[in-house]
């Protein structure tokens, strides 16, 4: 339906069915599904997750797992439980961490920053570990949303 050239787009915090229907029909061919092991709103279950996930490959839709304030191997038993082909990790794991997920799972990694942890070092670091950085203009605390304010510029 739409076209966005070289731009992949991503709906993030899909909780039902009904949603990935609707973003199907709009042309976006990735979706979020936050664990509720994160803060924010719009967080699953680990079985939600799964089914979420059988549902978005049955629609032909990439679902990305979002997931963090949980030790690495945790994680790692969760990818393989949901069964999904992505992960974004939150920008809170040592390269060490990233690495023992790169080589524990088959699932693409993506790191997920803010303006808050942006290390360019970092980034170097892990650069060959995985597939993508997500920058997300908020910041998701225990019980607020922050959000950076732009002064037009």
């Amino acid at each position: 339906m739409f076209n966005y050239g070289n731009i992949q787009l991503k709906v993030c915090g899909i909780t039902d069915q009904k949603s990935l229907e609707v973003i199907q029909k709009y042309s976006v061919r990735t979706v979020g599904l936050v664990s509720n092991y994160l803060y924010g709103p719009n967080t699953l279950s680990t079985e939600e997750i799964h089914n979420l996930t059988i549902a978005s490959y049955n629609l032909k839709l990439n679902p990305i797992l979002l997931i963090g304030n949980i030790h690495m191997p945790k994680i790692i038993d969760i990818i393989k439980q949901v069964e999904i082909k992505e992960v974004c990790v939150s920008n809170q794991y040592k390269i060490e961490d990233i690495e023992l997920l790169n080589n524990s799972t088959n699932s693409k990694i993506s790191i997920s920053i803010n303006y808050e942890n942006f290390d360019y070092n970092f980034f170097e670091q892990i650069k060959n570990n995985v597939s993508s950085f997500y920058y997300d203009l908020n910041i998701y605390r225990k019980d607020v949303i922050e959000k950076k304010i732009s002064n037009g510029v």
